[in-house]
């Protein structure tokens, strides 16, 4: 019996070994006859995630398909004539953020630094803080309204999501992703 993990950095485990991801402790929860792989990309949204229902499935035929994910998709609320792909925002940066490398992967500073300066200098528009930056709100940008083409962008993926796994006989699980206000709010570290 095969699951398979969907979503974003929280399930791919950013920033954790592979023993420390949340499926590895369900894997070992569970035991045989399991099987949990971890589809988790970092910085993924429903959109990458419905594409991943739509064209990875098939070759992996999992039982059960949790869906842990919705952070990311929060990222394109109130974004000026957002594409329905989200394409014109999201894509573009998750490219920026894979080529430019902003984990600190080198062995010294220095090369870390110098890699952000050339990257920034020589691809200003694929800096993903140029990107935030330039970034057009709508009308709402900075108000507690709810962005209702951005949800419902988000619905409609889920439910494409939930139509897929049906027709190809996955039992598809949504883990809602709950914020701690506390912790998001706070001046420390989480």
């Amino acid at each position: 019996l095969r699951i398979i993990a969907n979503g974003g950095s929280t399930t791919y485990g950013s920033g954790v070994s592979d023993n420390e991801t949340w499926e590895y402790f369900l894997q070992r929860d569970l035991g045989a006859p399991w099987e949990v792989l971890n589809n988790g990309a970092p910085g993924g949204t429903s959109v990458e995630t419905l594409l991943q229902t739509n064209l990875l499935f098939s070759d992996v035929q999992p039982d059960i398909a949790l869906y842990y994910m919705g952070w990311n998709d929060a990222r394109v609320q109130h974004i000026k004539n957002l594409w329905a792909d989200y394409s014109d925002y999201h894509g573009t940066w998750v490219m920026s953020f894979g080529l430019c490398g902003r984990e600190f992967k080198e062995p010294l500073a220095t090369g870390y630094l110098m890699k952000r300066i050339a990257f920034h200098y020589f691809f200003p528009r694929m800096d993903a803080d140029v990107i935030n930056r330039n970034a057009q709100g709508d009308a709402d940008q900075l108000t507690d309204h709810i962005d209702m083409r951005a949800l419902d962008l988000y619905e409609r993926n889920l439910r494409f999501i939930v139509t897929l796994c049906k027709k190809q006989g996955i039992e598809p699980v949504f883990i809602p992703q709950i914020m701690n206000y506390d912790a998001l709010t706070s001046d420390q570290p989480y």
